[in-house]
């Protein structure tokens, strides 16, 4: 599996979760020769760890289930996403209708009181479920 990193627009739990497996499985192979991982993936394994626990402990207070069906969304995208899932669920299908006249970033903003954040390396990403 490939390296999960907070450049991305979206990251799947699932994913986090097998990637944490993987590293944890090859750290495990390594240290019964005596090695360990490189520098750059126990600083993922770390993030990712961390990323992994404070979202199962938003998942405790209520707000999302981890992993589920969880997908994190970067705040820097959240703009888009929120546009294409009113697109997706039909409140701005037609682009010459009244999306012309939305405010993107309000509604987007709005709709954040739907979803918890969670921090990853320092860039906080939105997710519920």
């Amino acid at each position: 599996m490939d390296a999960i990193d907070n450049g991305e627009d979206f990251i799947n739990a699932t994913d986090v979760d097998a990637r944490i497996a993987d590293l944890e499985t090859t750290q495990k192979g390594l240290r019964r020769h005596g090695n360990d991982l490189e520098d750059w993936d126990a600083e993922e394994l770390a993030a990712l760890r961390e990323l992994r626990d404070d979202a199962r402990g938003l998942a405790g207070s209520g707000l999302l289930s981890w992993p589920g069906s969880v997908t994190l969304i970067r705040d820097s995208h959240f703009g888009d996403y929120a546009r294409d899932l009113a697109d997706d669920t039909g409140d701005c299908r037609d682009e010459g209708s009244v999306s012309a006249y939305v405010d993107w970033q309000a509604y987007a903003d709005a709709l954040k009181q739907d979803y918890a954040s969670v921090d990853f390396g320092g860039v906080t990403y939105w997710a519920r479920g």
